[in-house]
């Protein structure tokens, strides 16, 4: 037995015992053996470098393909590294480059603050990392020799030397919790808006380095209280807040051990940092170009319950656009409560109003209600699924709300936020004009509709 085994076994609590192999295939069994124990033994750089037999520097030198390790040594490395399934801490990864990039203008150390203060480096260090743990007489020598000096800490090494410290006493976790309150076969998931988003995020979250697990507030059995504690167990500390689908807007979950981002603009109760379409200027887009087809008389078709969960902003828009319009040229909104209330009320408001073209915030308009829409009324959608569409109307890029969510979650974590901030911020995406055939303009038959097979679409 070698001795890379034994101590392989010996770090598991394994008692090793020579013993004779009198037992058949003892080597078959000896292998299991030894192999269990590798399969136990946590990876790291320090496992990739063992393995591809080179120092830790090399290693750690040849998985960032730097020149000055050769060819065969990096093949080497990267594939110990493949096969012992290592992956890099992409927290650890990205405070080593900040670091590495930094220029070094910092000439005063930690001596130099102890020689001018009369201490020992020691309690420089002690009062650095925890004020609290010196006397109040040191702290304010030492504070002192630091403005003298001008000593400034880097953010950066701080960072990094407090997720080591974490990490020397508890596993590493990159997994960020995609958090819905409905079921995983129903709710959200029907619309296309937000499955754009779910693959947006996790699709950016693989490349960063993270992973990313659903968990849901409407599965059976679990409640908000059980679910912290699970994320909590699981050492997950980030959460991107999924579109809700309570119509109080509100999420009902303690947020403060977590950083958080919501998607969409649907969660309106906590105040969270969020990612969303700027449907103000998708609105605000649409109307431009539909003028700029020659359209004068618009319409808008949308629910009540829908224009309130995105907040009014496309009512807002469109309101906003018909008051700089004339008179004559100025249509009510249709708004019933819900979405399914549009049928019964459309033909009686298209004969009232007389449109040109209908800009609707339900896609189920475009499914059911077309063959109530007159072929020379043009039809523009304010949620096209792919830019390349036939149809009309506004892309949302909704897979790009949901990769800058990750990156806006990462970076609160990365930087140590947590909880509810005072002054939160929402990011908006502008959307994009499709000029599709569905609004051909004035006069013009239009060419084709939402094909059926698309799934309604009544949330953000």
């Amino acid at each position: 037995m070698t001795r890379r085994a034994r101590a392989l076994l010996n770090e598991q609590g394994i008692m090793v015992f020579v013993i004779a192999p009198m037992l058949e295939n003892f080597e078959l069994l000896w292998s299991s053996i030894v192999q269990s124990a590798l399969i136990m033994t946590p990876v790291n750089l320090r496992s990739v470098a063992r393995a591809a037999g080179v120092s830790l520097a090399t290693a750690s030198l040849a998985l960032r393909s730097r020149d000055e390790i050769s060819v065969e040594t990096r093949a080497r490395v990267q594939a110990a590294a493949e096969k012992l399934g290592y992956r890099p801490n992409p927290l650890v990864s990205e405070l080593m480059g900040g670091l590495r990039g930094r220029r070094r203008h910092r000439d005063v150390t930690m001596e130099e603050i102890a020689k001018r203060a009369k201490v020992s480096r020691a309690a420089v260090s002690l009062v650095l990392r925890d004020p609290t743990r010196g006397s109040p007489e040191l702290v304010a020598k030492i504070s002192s020799a630091m403005r003298d000096l001008g000593y400034t800490r880097d953010p950066l090494h701080d960072a990094l030397l407090a997720l080591r410290t974490a990490n020397a006493t508890q596993e590493k976790h990159t997994t960020i919790a995609l958090l819905t309150d409905y079921a995983r076969d129903k709710g959200a998931r029907d619309f296309t808006s937000h499955r754009q988003m779910f693959a947006g995020a996790m699709k950016r979250a693989r490349e960063l380095g993270y992973n990313m697990e659903e968990f849901s507030l409407g599965a059976g059995g679990m409640n908000a209280h059980r679910l912290r504690n699970i994320l909590l167990a699981r050492s997950i500390h980030a959460l991107i807040a999924a579109p809700t689908t309570d119509c109080s807007r509100r999420l009902d979950f303690d947020l403060e051990p977590f950083s958080c981002v919501g998607l969409g603009t649907s969660v309106g109760w906590p105040r969270i940092e969020r990612v969303s379409n700027d449907h103000f200027q998708s609105m605000t887009l649409a109307m431009q170009e539909c003028r700029r087809l020659g359209y004068r008389r618009i319409g808008f078709i949308v629910s009540r319950a829908v224009s309130e969960r995105l907040g009014n902003r496309w009512l807002a828009a469109y309101l906003l656009a018909q008051n700089a319009m004339p008179a004559v040229q100025r249509l009510a909104p249709l708004m019933p409560e819900t979405a399914g209330s549009i049928a019964p009320e459309l033909p009686r408001w298209l004969r009232k109003e007389r449109p040109g073209v209908l800009i609707f915030g339900n896609a189920e308009i475009g499914e059911q209600l077309t063959h109530l829409i007159k072929p020379e009324i043009g039809v523009a959608n304010l949620h096209v699924r792919d830019p390349q569409a036939a149809t009309s109307g506004i892309y949302q890029a909704s897979s790009e709300v949901g990769a800058r969510a990750v990156e806006a979650v990462v970076s609160q974590l990365r930087h140590n936020i947590k909880g509810l901030v005072p002054h939160p911020s929402s990011h908006f995406i502008p959307g994009r004009w499709v000029p599709g055939a569905t609004a051909p303009g004035p006069g013009k038959t239009r060419k084709c509709d939402v094909p059926p097979s698309n799934k309604p679409e009544t949330r953000d």
